[in-house]
């Protein structure tokens, strides 16, 4: 279930990134954490507080701002590129239910190798094309580096998640927003427009003062 939720969000990803900049693309796969208590309310059946439900709206806001009203809100892309998110909100409640059951790099390794094993399946049935041989270098060194960062990642997220719920450390997930934006801009010289750099720090500011007024409300209590 949790390979599913993954190869969803990441194929939703790399189709709205070949639309759009890695910004955006970015920003809407980090909605996942602003869906992970709805997706506890319905599925475990635990209460949604107020601070969930105000960090989703301006998140939402700041969604729609990213995808830019004035270039077809309700295009596919924009809509796949929204499947990211809830795709990654979903993986990550399922990733923190095993992970009290399981280890971490046993976990890892079934998932890698279903993901793996699902997206050969469509590669191996369609026309392969071939690299040429002096592109290979670069080719394998990205690879391997996509594998190394993707590996790391989820491993913290498996040792964070056996002392904590997702929804508790999703504030901690927006700081690829920032990152995204920065390499967008030095790599791919990708200078972001307002609306853009508004919607992404709407997001943020949704996930951040979720666990904010959460904070002042436990403290109020004890």
């Amino acid at each position: 279930l949790r390979a599913f939720f993954v190869l969803s969000a990441q194929y939703s990803f790399y189709y709205y990134l070949q639309k759009n900049s890695l910004l955006n693309a970015t920003v809407l796969l980090s909605m996942g954490p602003l869906f992970i208590p709805i997706i506890e309310w319905g599925v475990l059946r635990k209460k949604v507080g107020k601070s969930s439900w105000i960090g989703v709206l301006i998140s939402l806001i700041g969604a729609v701002l990213i995808i830019q009203p004035d270039k077809g809100i309700f295009s596919l892309a924009s809509g796949i590129g929204l499947l990211a998110g809830i795709s990654q909100g979903a993986s990550q409640v399922v990733f923190g239910i095993s992970s009290k059951e399981e280890r971490a790099d046993e976990g890892i390794l079934i998932l890698f190798l279903i993901c793996a094993t699902f997206s050969l399946i469509p590669f191996l049935i369609g026309d392969v094309t071939w690299v040429a041989p002096p592109k290979w270098t670069w080719g394998l060194i990205i690879i391997a580096s996509l594998a190394v960062a993707s590996t790391g990642t989820q491993l913290f997220r498996a040792f964070a998640y056996q002392h904590a719920t997702p929804s508790k450390l999703a504030s901690f997930f927006y700081l690829s927003v920032i990152l995204a934006g920065f390499w967008d801009w030095v790599i791919f010289n990708h200078v972001p427009n307002l609306l853009s750099v508004v919607g992404a720090l709407l997001v943020v500011l949704g996930g951040v003062l979720k666990v904010w007024l959460r904070w002042i409300y436990y403290a109020k209590k004890t």
